[in-house]
């Protein structure tokens, strides 16, 4: 199991739960406020986790050792890059 796929799983529980929560409960309801900041909650709620699960995943699976704010630094950017795709 790499970070690859983690990352997978919290991008489709986002597509998921946009989907079938959050546009039926706001956009089909014409709450376009609720709307766009549940969808923003949602993407950074997930992209929180996933730093936390990369950086757990690189230090237990991977041994990497020295885990300083550099590297939370680096899976932030590395999030960032990724969301630009």
């Amino acid at each position: 199991m790499t970070i690859e796929f983690c990352y997978l799983v919290f991008i489709t529980t986002d597509y998921y739960a946009v989907n079938n929560f959050i546009v039926p409960q706001f956009l089909g309801k014409k709450r376009y406020f609720l709307f766009i900041s549940a969808t923003l909650f949602t993407i950074a709620v997930s992209a929180a986790l996933r730093a936390l699960v990369a950086m757990q995943m690189n230090v237990h699976f991977f041994h990497s050792l020295g885990v300083t704010q550099n590297a939370l630094n680096a899976v932030v950017v590395n999030q960032s890059l990724k969301l630009g795709d």
